[in-house]
């Protein structure tokens, strides 16, 4: 678990969030960031299924506003960023 704190900022989750959607305690969640325990398998595998939902939001999100800046022409985002 030694990426699990990267990953979870990757998602954009604090660990408040990221233990309440995964059903783990939080101070356990801290304490497996820094390797001090390990997730049993079943808090992990919920654990993987939120951060891989969160960072495929943050990836759609992403492409879309990738799209829309790609749409728009030059002028019109030079007056958007004013």
């Amino acid at each position: 678990m030694e990426r699990l704190k990267e990953l979870r900022k990757c998602a954009g989750l604090t660990q408040w969030q990221l233990a309440r959607a995964a059903r783990v305690d939080r101070s356990r969640l801290a304490l497996a960031e820094v390797n001090q325990v390990r997730l049993s398998e079943q808090q992990a595998a919920r654990v993987r299924r939120v951060l891989d939902r969160a960072i495929e939001k943050r990836r759609a999100e992403l492409n879309r506003l990738t799209a829309q800046t790609n749409a728009q022409p030059a002028n019109e985002l030079v007056a958007a960023s004013a």
